[in-house]
């Protein structure tokens, strides 16, 4: 069994109906039924998932851990999503030519990236003009948020704790430093009970 088998199972089973509500918030702001998109750290690619529901996309669902990737890959093929496709890679060196996608998008996995500043850089990069990014963490919407956080909190006591720890990444002050440092001036924060996002746009 896979060391990731545990994060595939709370992704698909605890946190399953987030994903339909994110994939929702995503689609009201983008506006468009169709385009390339990029998911970064897509685990078993549940967000790009409930994405491909809302129009007709080239999703491409990037992960750093190959396991991941596969499981992506299983379920896709389980669901018959053929437009999304599988890629193993390391957000700070995306294997996508330059203003390449319309949308980018990424649940919870910019607090581990290991360098924030190449990470958004190379996102930057591959985004197209007059596309747009959905990155960050949440839960969607209030009630799912505390509804997670109930089922969460009486598997993990400590829960509440790692939560708090991540949001710290969330302060203005860090991301402003990280957009800076990416040469990234055009962006603006989403911090509401959906969540925190950071919506980069390029001109």
């Amino acid at each position: 069994m896979s060391k990731y088998a545990s994060f595939v199972d709370i992704a698909e089973n605890v946190f399953k109906d987030i994903y339909p509500q994110i994939a929702q918030n995503i689609f009201e702001l983008f506006k468009k039924q169709s385009g390339t998109v990029v998911e970064i750290g897509c685990g078993s690619a549940i967000l790009s998932r409930n994405l491909y529901n809302f129009g007709n996309f080239q999703i491409f669902a990037v992960d750093l851990e190959f396991d991941m990737a596969f499981s992506a890959k299983q379920f896709i093929e389980k669901e018959n999503k053929k437009t999304i496709l599988p890629i193993v890679s390391n957000v700070e060196a995306l294997p996508f030519s330059s203003n390449f996608a319309d949308l980018i998008i990424s649940r919870g996995s910019m607090f581990f990236w290991e360098n924030k500043d190449k990470g958004f850089r190379e996102i930057y990069r591959i985004l197209k003009k007059g596309g747009i990014t959905y990155i960050g963490g949440g839960f969607g919407n209030k009630d799912l948020k505390e509804k997670i956080f109930k089922i969460m909190s009486e598997k993990n006591p400590n829960w509440h704790n790692q939560v708090k720890e991540r949001l710290k990444q969330t302060n203005p002050e860090v991301i402003k430093n990280i957009m800076n440092n990416s040469n990234i001036k055009t962006y603006s924060i989403i911090n509401d009970e959906s969540g925190f996002w950071i919506i980069i746009t390029k001109e």
